[in-house]
């Protein structure tokens, strides 16, 4: 029986349409959803107007909007008794969803991948190829419905405007 289940999010409606799944799978039976947000380490500080924002300002305001929306999409999950527990995480996606997973002693990963056919699995292998391929639990690609489209957490440095 599964106890704990990683869930990573991209913030697309694509990657948000496991979470319904996952809440029907787990409904019942007490596990624990780790709902995990990944996003690149900033690496640049940004000017704006004559302020300065440093790394570790734009890592604060990025982690809190990210545990917003976690807690948005992890709604659902709790309504239904599932707990949740959100994770935000800064890195590659890979190794961070593997460190997390790693990290919170989870029994599988479960994450929403569309099919990838023809010329798609010449590009190299899938998110959740290279998940297989480095973590040390199982992973659950579920077939992902919803259709592609923006993140609904765009990056902090698309929120920032810049005048110009």
């Amino acid at each position: 029986m599964l106890t704990r289940v990683l869930v990573p999010l991209d913030g697309t409606p694509a990657g948000e349409a496991v979470v319904p799944l996952i809440g029907r799978w787990l409904r019942g039976t007490g596990a624990v959803v780790y709902l995990l947000a990944v996003r690149p380490t900033p690496r640049t500080v940004l000017c704006a107007d004559g302020w300065i924002l440093y790394l570790d300002e734009l890592m604060a305001h990025e982690r809190a909007q990210l545990e917003e929306y976690l807690a948005r999409v992890g709604s659902q999950l709790a309504y239904d008794g599932i707990a949740v527990r959100r994770v935000v995480r800064f890195g590659e996606a890979v190794e961070e969803i593997a460190a997390a997973a790693a990290e919170h002693a989870v029994d599988c990963i479960a994450l929403a991948a569309a099919p990838r056919v023809g010329l798609w699995r010449l590009l190299g292998p899938s998110l959740a190829e290279r998940l297989r391929a480095r973590s040390g639990v199982p992973v659950v690609a579920l077939a992902a419905s919803a259709p592609a489209a923006q993140p609904a957490v765009p990056w902090f440095g698309r929120l920032l405007k810049l005048s110009g």
